[in-house]
């Protein structure tokens, strides 16, 4: 049984593979179980945006389109084949073909 800590529940993904994480966040949701879906595949097209930098204090900072994502905000995550997907114009683009080997 997931506790309820009212903070959202991280699901890393690619659009492509919303069969599998959809119904199960469905279900979240309908427990009131908030959650946020993070697809890859829409952030590395330019559709969805992620921001991550490295404040002066040496604190590192994440958000992705409205959302905070750190270890106090995201209660729980599940991490789902986020790079099951085709990218166009990776033979022209270096950081994605280095994101498709890691």
């Amino acid at each position: 049984m997931i506790e309820s800590t009212n903070k959202p529940i991280l699901i890393v993904s690619s659009s492509s593979d919303e069969h599998a994480y959809g119904p199960v966040a469905n279900i979240l949701e309908h427990k009131q179980h908030p959650v946020i879906i993070y697809k890859t595949d829409k952030v590395l097209s330019g559709d969805e945006r992620f921001l991550a930098k490295v404040k002066n204090t040496g604190e590192f900072e994440m958000n992705y389109e409205e959302f905070q994502l750190s270890d106090n905000t995201i209660g729980s995550a599940w991490y789902r084949k986020p790079a099951n997907f085709k990218i166009q114009s990776i033979d022209n683009d270096l950081s994605k073909q280095l994101y498709m080997k890691i």
